[in-house]
């Protein structure tokens, strides 16, 4: 089976010399595409968004690694990591949503992603279906 995905947009942001940590607690913008735009229309009404992104920095030929990437941690399978080394590296990122800039710059709060960072999908937080405590 062949399966086709591309980027609808880019990370925009400073983050030279800085931890992922680092920048989650730092704005973020997430450039979307012109042909997209149309798929942003009222946007501004959510609160918080899942950014789906692409690791392209990540490894894809490893399966186990050290948690935090830290060898005092213990070793783990990568799909029970959040870590970008793994077979497909497609990350998510629950954003808090500031703005939204000349109908297609989301300034995000949350985001886990260098700058340049390829983005593959915007998807709604939605509590009744995103919360744990609501999974029947």
């Amino acid at each position: 089976m062949k399966i086709e995905i591309f980027e609808i947009g880019k990370v925009r942001r400073e983050d030279r010399g800085k931890s992922l940590d680092e920048l989650r607690k730092e704005e973020a913008i997430v450039e979307i595409y012109p042909e997209f735009k149309d798929g942003l229309l009222n946007i501004e009404s959510m609160e918080h968004l899942w950014i789906i992104w692409y690791a392209h920095l990540g490894r894809r030929d490893v399966l186990r690694a050290h948690k935090y990437g830290r060898i005092e941690e213990p070793l783990c399978g990568v799909f029970r990591l959040r870590g970008p080394y793994r077979p497909n590296p497609i990350m998510i990122s629950l954003v808090k949503l500031l703005g939204v800039e000349k109908g297609r710059f989301l300034r995000v709060k949350g985001l886990d992603a260098y700058d340049d960072t390829p983005v593959l999908d915007v998807k709604p937080y939605n509590r009744s279906l995103d919360d744990p405590r609501f999974i029947p």
